[in-house]
């Protein structure tokens, strides 16, 4: 979703730098984008099932974002929650909005700010202030320079969301094979209980409940893992 809203920015940015492009239509365009904004903040205060916001780090009971006028700034926390998938393995099943939204634009030169919602929130400005204003510096950029500046950033801004997508996507893998792994056991279960006759009971009977509890641990991680709304918003 993320991704696509990001898409969507830099093709109003295109149109933005036709040189037809009248100071009006600019201001049409601001309230169509205004409004894009305004999906990408609350995209970033997803909540999962639980009512727990999947970008704030482990600060999951605040919103990740807060937006007042043209300033936007993370509440949350760099840290990641964790689960245990294997006795030796443990894979992040949280994302701090840090990471890959950036902190915000409450910083000390928001007109220079080029983190993703700085940019965002500079693009708003540009098509606000219209052909003839000035952005930024010393020295001041034209309406062209910063146009060229905030393109650039949105480009940089989409390539974070498609990393932190690859990185998701590598550990629900990791998570689905620990899945398989569970159908493994489950396999592993049944065969022992259909040899139990033939083996000596009280190692089969051990060994059945060892197989089963692996199993178990298995699943709980995969079904936690999946059930992760978190998968479905960058």
């Amino acid at each position: 979703q993320m991704a696509e809203l990001v898409t969507q920015a830099k093709e109003l940015a295109v149109q933005a730098g036709n040189g037809s492009t009248s100071d009006q239509n600019l201001q049409q365009m601001q309230t169509v984008f205004q409004k894009k904004l305004e999906e990408m903040v609350a995209i970033a205060n997803t909540t999962d099932a639980n009512g727990k916001y999947l970008f704030a780090g482990t600060n999951a009971d605040t919103p990740a974002y807060s937006m007042v006028g043209n300033t936007i700034e993370y509440r949350g926390n760099d840290g990641q929650k964790s689960l245990a998938i294997s006795d030796t393995r443990q894979i992040a099943i949280s994302e701090p909005g840090s990471t890959i939204f950036g902190n915000g634009n409450n910083v000390a030169n928001p007109a220079d700010d080029d983190s993703f919602f700085g940019i965002m929130v500079r693009f708003n400005n540009l098509l606000t202030a219209g052909k003839n204003a000035t952005f930024g510096g010393p020295p001041p950029r034209t309406y062209d320079q910063e146009l060229t500046a905030v393109m650039a950033g949105m480009d940089q801004g989409l390539q974070s969301v498609v990393t932190a997508e690859a990185s998701v996507g590598s550990r629900q893998l990791e998570a689905q094979n620990a899945g398989n792994l569970g159908e493994d056991l489950s396999l592993v279960y049944a065969k022992t209980r259909s040899n139990l006759e033939d083996l000596d009971v009280p190692k089969a009977a051990s060994d059945l409940a060892m197989a089963q509890m692996a199993l178990q641990a298995s699943q709980l991680s995969f079904s936690k893992v999946q059930g992760m709304s978190l998968f479905n918003y960058i």
